[in-house]
């Protein structure tokens, strides 16, 4: 007497593609969520570390260098959620900055940006607009995705912010 499936592959397929569904919905929630996160710290030039860099109260006479200040995730090298506000024209410099990050044919990334071509300028004078709030998006991501993982059952190794 032989065991029957009372199921077809098609059935199978659809189970896993629906589980893979809700594993990438959990990633680009907290992908959004660090990304939120980076870019709230940074507008309110939060330092975590006073020592190395001030605490980011450089003077913003047009609003647009925090209004450059935003993120962006990725899909296979496309954009699926930005979150920039801001200026028109900080907005704008955030999504050129964009074009000069190398993105991934396959998977997700979070790219944090301060568009403004001047950014870099005003951290080389000392004060922090990004880098502090860029180490702790990276701890912060390691540490959720880690833990997501292990909640489903997988480990998960990261080098230099990549899975």
């Amino acid at each position: 007497m032989g065991i029957k499936a009372k199921f077809d592959r098609n059935y199978v397929r659809k189970e896993i593609m629906a589980q893979m569904a809700k594993i990438e919905g959990s990633i680009l929630q907290i992908l959004a969520f660090v990304g939120e996160d980076f870019v709230t710290k940074s507008r309110q030039a939060l330092s975590i570390d006073a020592g190395l860099f001030k605490k980011g109260d450089y003077t913003d006479r047009t609003a647009n260098l925090r209004g450059s200040i935003g993120y962006f995730i990725l899909k296979n090298g496309r954009i699926v959620k930005r979150g920039l506000e801001g200026t028109s024209e900080g907005k704008s410099a955030a999504v050129s900055m964009l074009s000069d990050v190398k993105k991934l044919e396959k998977g997700f990334q979070l790219v944090g940006v301060a568009g403004m071509d001047y950014a870099s300028y005003v951290e080389a004078m000392g004060y922090n607009v990004i880098t502090s709030q860029a180490e702790v998006a990276l701890v912060d991501l390691s540490s959720m995705l880690k833990a997501f993982a292990a909640k489903k059952g997988f480990n998960l190794e990261m080098s230099n912010g990549v899975v």
